[in-house]
């Protein structure tokens, strides 16, 4: 797969803002979102939080024929730095239903790993 788009989101959050990272792969029609919790003073809920609102904007920027060719990948990224603090990184494949509007909604969550995740780019995840 190609990446074709690198860039940061800011996460509106109790208290102010959550940052994630969106890389988005796309081949033959399909279209891959990684979305990356960068570790921050809000515990990395952030994401899992924001989740259907983030992937339904994103589905509609790079994938808006709202078939099934629309994967979201969570990557949570631990720990940041030189100190080890927090869990390895883990990766979520996300699946989600679609609410009356067609909006992304209820995400059901199942745990993947880096491997995985390279296997379905094709390719190795760049820092």
């Amino acid at each position: 797969m190609a990446q074709t788009n690198d860039y940061g989101y800011r996460l509106a959050v109790p208290g102010g803002y959550a940052h994630c990272r969106i890389r988005v792969y796309q081949l033959a029609g399909q279209t891959i979102c990684l979305a990356t919790q960068r570790q921050d003073k809000f515990g990395g809920t952030a994401l899992s939080d924001g989740a259907a609102q983030l992937a339904t904007l994103a589905e509609g920027w790079h994938h808006p024929i709202h078939d099934q060719r629309f994967t979201w990948i969570e990557q949570y990224e631990y720990p940041l730095g030189n100190e080890a603090h927090g869990a390895p990184e883990t990766f979520s494949l996300v699946a989600f239903q679609r609410d009356a509007a067609g909006a992304l909604c209820h995400p059901t969550r199942q745990a993947t790993d880096r491997a995985a995740v390279e296997a379905l780019l094709g390719q190795p995840l760049e820092a």
